[in-house]
């Protein structure tokens, strides 16, 4: 049997690198994207910017609001005001705000010319910040330098983008966030790549926020949980890093709660001192402890020194990749040497681990892209529908750039039914713009009965695009139907997938 598919996707050549090839979908399954072409209002300002190299591509038309014109990019909400001065009528909409986040700035960060706390540009994104326009054009900083655990992913927002590189990847590696993609939501037919998602987080409880202020968002994370009360009776929140308690009946002093022990990390054997460079012993109990690496040393003299972090439980780990890692009572620090600072030392996020074991991770019901467009009115509201716009997202066809590319999978089976001790065989062809592909990744998730899957990677095409796969033999009852989905990777992210089914059968 044979089967065809096809995805048009643009080819995205990023002044900066450009967002990673795979994750999970934020659009309905099985609908390829929908692109338009740039709104006249905004071609000069777009090309100005860098046009999708710096925007990415136009996920809806121009359409007005409240005197604005508006059009969602991959990266960000392009926006038009008249009644602004001239030099600034063109910019980009804060976004940025819309996740929730407050952000105190550390301690031990430069005072601005104001007198407050100055959020700091990381090293590793000046160059990229600086070529889409800095402040002008991105708008103030949101978070300063962060470490979000969900997706592995260093990243500081702005009002108006985001940027981010993977743990994993090098040194001054830049991403964009998918800010206007994540705004426009499931009204924009296009899958935004998992870790180049943004996210929102709750409200900090007002009661713990003196105390967040003092220890600045870089050290505690920002908050996964909402506040609760503890099981003895202490009021509780979680933050990325650590765990902040206000005991019962007391007079409202926040501390921090002994999260390792908490999650079951034991505390390892205490040793003698020995005098080793770089490192300081801390003593423990009995003339024993541990040795600490002195930049975890001044790093924690900054923000209340061992009486904040507790005594340290073990001695310091080498995780691999240049990072390395030791607990405290209170929370655990990284140090990661392919990191700039201030992201060198950085606590780990051991409070997120304990909100996500212990059932306590917020979770955000607002479906992205929640914001009412015109055109979409929702029970209560009243107003006039912008019946323009609902005609141009119902009747204007998707406007592929010119250097548009045709993803194409042929796919074809051995056979259409095997007996249970038979091997099938898969072979898939892949195309762009109808010419072999060379070296392209296909992956084989294959339905096996009782609800299990097992997933395969072909071998890699060879020159004339085609793959081929021999599956181990299949023990099912006779006529069982097995599915499957062939997928590949898109240049702009996510996968296109293809799907077929072939039988177990003992006779014909």
């Amino acid at each position: 049997m044979r089967r065809t598919g096809s995805w048009l996707f643009l080819a995205l050549g990023m002044i900066i690198v450009s967002v990673g090839c795979t994750g999970q979908p934020s659009t309905p399954a099985n609908l390829p994207p929908t692109f338009f072409p740039i709104d006249a209002q905004f071609r000069e300002y777009y090309e100005a910017m860098g046009g999708e190299a710096a925007l990415g591509v136009a996920l809806s038309p121009g359409f007005p609001r409240e005197g604005t014109r508006y059009q969602y990019t991959t990266y960000a909400l392009m926006a038009y005001d008249p009644s602004r001065r001239v030099e600034e009528r063109y910019f980009l909409a804060p976004v940025g705000k819309e996740f929730d986040i407050t952000w105190f700035p550390s301690p031990v960060e430069a005072q601005g010319g104001d007198g407050q706390a100055a959020i700091e540009i990381y090293a590793e994104f000046t160059r990229a910040y600086d070529l889409l326009g800095g402040e002008k054009n991105l708008g103030q900083a949101v978070t300063g330098p962060r470490y979000n655990p969900q997706y592995q992913r260093i990243e500081q927002l702005f009002e108006g983008m985001g940027l981010y590189r993977l743990l994993e990847e090098p040194t001054y590696t830049a991403h964009l966030l998918g800010y206007g993609a994540w705004m426009c939501g499931l009204r924009c037919q296009y899958t935004l790549p998992a870790q180049a998602t943004p996210m929102r987080f709750p409200l900090l409880d007002p009661r713990f926020l003196k105390a967040a202020q003092r220890f600045g968002s870089d050290f505690t994370g920002l908050p996964v949980s909402v506040a609760f009360p503890g099981p003895d009776g202490n009021l509780e929140v979680i933050l990325e890093n650590v765990v902040m308690v206000i005991p019962a009946g007391e007079a409202g002093e926040v501390t921090l709660s002994p999260v390792a022990e908490r999650l079951g990390i034991m505390p390892e054997v205490l040793q003698t001192a020995q005098p080793r460079q770089g490192f300081t012993f801390v003593e423990v109990k009995d003339q024993k402890g541990h040795m600490v690496p002195d930049q975890f040393i001044e790093y924690l003299a900054k923000r209340g020194g061992l009486s904040v972090s507790g005594a340290p439980i073990g001695e310091l780990m080498d995780l691999g990749r240049d990072i390395k890692r030791q607990c405290f009572v209170n929370l655990c620090l990284e140090l990661d040497e392919g990191a700039l600072e201030p992201m060198r030392v950085r606590p780990y996020p051991l409070g997120y681990l304990y909100a996500q074991l212990n059932g306590r991770l917020w979770v955000d019901e607002t479906v992205n892209g929640a914001e009412p467009l015109p055109g979409e009115t929702g029970a209560g509201e009243t107003g006039n529908p912008d019946q323009e716009l609902v005609d141009l997202y119902r009747d204007m066809l998707a406007q592929p750039s010119p250097n548009a590319q045709e993803t194409t999978l042929l796919v074809t089976e051995g056979q259409e039914w095997v007996k249970p001790a038979q091997r099938q065989k898969i072979s898939v062809q892949v195309l762009e713009n109808q010419q072999p592909k060379a070296n392209a990744q296909v992956r084989l998730v294959v339905q096996l009965p009782k609800s299990k899957m097992r997933s395969y990677d072909f071998p890699p095409t060879g020159a004339d695009g085609w793959t081929t796969l021999r599956l181990r033999p299949i023990d099912a009852p006779n006529n069982t139907l097995i599915p499957y989905q062939v997928c590949t990777p898109l240049t702009i992210g996510g996968e296109y997938c293809v799907q077929g089914d072939f039988s177990i059968r003992n006779k014909p």
